[in-house]
């Protein structure tokens, strides 16, 4: 069988002894992935052939200064939101589990569903998930909202250079 991957639950991830990420502040991220590894019977479930992994997940950028980061992504959560939950308003409904927080940006950096700002600001906040999150690898996520095109290259090109192969080195 090929590696699978379950979204959502890591309870249920553990379960079907599949791999998974999770998302959250830190803290919550760390516990995710304890709880997922005590559930997790190596063997059983559906990713009984292979070993399972949990990631944690962000969305990311990074401008040369913070408050230029910020002002970008503020910008981009917006459009972000705007686009997710487009078919949500046309039916008047409310999107379960909204990644966007209802388009709350503030809130959103709280959590740390989108973490912004200089490639220091970064590389501080990639090592302490790196020391506390337990997980098996980190995803950042670079396209969103409207981030794209030259913006897009620029924030990824900063964190590869300045935060991500520092920390490999």
């Amino acid at each position: 069988y090929m590696p699978l991957w379950r979204p959502g639950t890591l309870s249920v991830a553990a379960e079907q002894g599949v791999s998974t990420m999770a998302g959250g502040p830190i803290g919550m991220v760390a516990k995710a992935t304890a709880d997922y590894r005590a559930g997790y019977q190596p063997g059983t479930g559906v990713g009984r052939h292979h070993t399972p992994t949990v990631g944690g997940i962000r969305r990311i950028y990074v401008a040369p200064t913070d408050a230029e980061a910020e002002a970008r992504a503020r910008a981009a959560w917006a459009n972000f939101s705007y686009n997710l939950t487009k078919l949500f308003r046309r039916y008047e409904m409310t999107p379960p589990n909204d990644p966007t927080l209802g388009g709350d940006f503030d809130k959103a950096m709280a959590v740390e569903a989108v973490v912004v700002g200089s490639p220091q600001t970064l590389r501080e906040h990639a090592e302490r998930f790196a020391a506390e999150a337990g997980t098996d690898y980190f995803v950042g996520t670079f396209a969103w909202g409207d981030i794209i095109g030259d913006d897009l290259r620029r924030s990824f090109d900063l964190f590869a250079e300045h935060v991500a192969v520092p920390m490999m080195a």
